[in-house]
């Protein structure tokens, strides 16, 4: 089976990490916090608070409803180093080369906003996880190499609890710059109600991360992960 290119096979069911998550363990369910801004880093392929239709290879996405059509996804972070760790810096890991291509950069932009309505997100933070026994290594931190493993979890807890309209856990910034733990929320959109410009940016609005201050974060960034980035060589 495959999901929008995306290969589901496990690279090393032997010592796959990940498992039968999905359909073994019962997580309990929160709110989605509409006071504060979250911090999302984007393509500007899509508006600021559009949805990403199905692209892209990441821990949580994409992948499909039971009917086979890809579920729209959008990453949020209540801080902006963890919303560029969930995209920009999403295959960096403790056992990966650190390396980033400035290319990938190009169409990348960040920005703060305040979500228009409330939603109901399953559980996946550090406190939800250790009640059910579940270590952050097994879904929420594995390697990049077993996205496609904690895919299945993503799509199997979607499609086991109707009613929510996305997750939400603790990003890896503790364990790559020994940071506080801080909250990434994935929104399914095919659930959550929210039309293009349905929500307030705050701030400074949109800042493109190739260049200026957006660039000036990215460096910061990888500084502190030990990360190099490469050059463009003017492509």
């Amino acid at each position: 089976m495959t999901e929008s290119g995306a290969v589901l096979a496990c690279p090393d069911p032997k010592h796959c990490p990940v498992g039968d998550l999905g359909d073994d363990v019962a997580f309990t369910t929160t709110d989605l916090q509409t006071n504060a801004p979250w911090w999302r880093c984007y393509d500007s392929t899509w508006g600021y608070d559009e949805f990403n239709p199905g692209n892209g290879d990441t821990r949580f996405a994409p992948f499909v409803d039971d009917s086979g059509t890809p579920v729209p996804t959008s990453y949020l972070a209540t801080e902006r180093p963890a919303a560029l760790l969930e995209t920009v810096f999403h295959d960096i890991h403790q056992s990966a080369d650190r390396i980033i291509f400035e290319a990938d950069l190009r169409r990348m932009n960040l920005c703060a906003s305040l979500a228009p309505t409330s939603a109901v997100l399953v559980d996946l933070r550090d406190d939800s996880l250790r009640a059910v026994g579940v270590d952050r290594s097994a879904l929420v931190s594995t390697p990049t190499e077993h996205y496609p493993c904690t895919r299945r979890v993503a799509r199997a807890l979607y499609l086991r609890y109707s009613n929510a309209h996305g997750m939400i856990w603790h990003s890896r910034q503790a364990e790559l710059i020994q940071a506080m733990p801080v909250e990434v929320v994935i929104l399914f959109g095919d659930r959550y109600p929210s039309g293009r410009g349905g929500w307030q940016r705050v701030g400074f609005g949109s800042i493109a991360l190739v260049e200026g201050p957006g660039r000036i974060l990215v460096d910061e960034m990888a500084s502190l992960l030990g990360a190099v980035v490469i050059p463009m060589d003017g492509v």
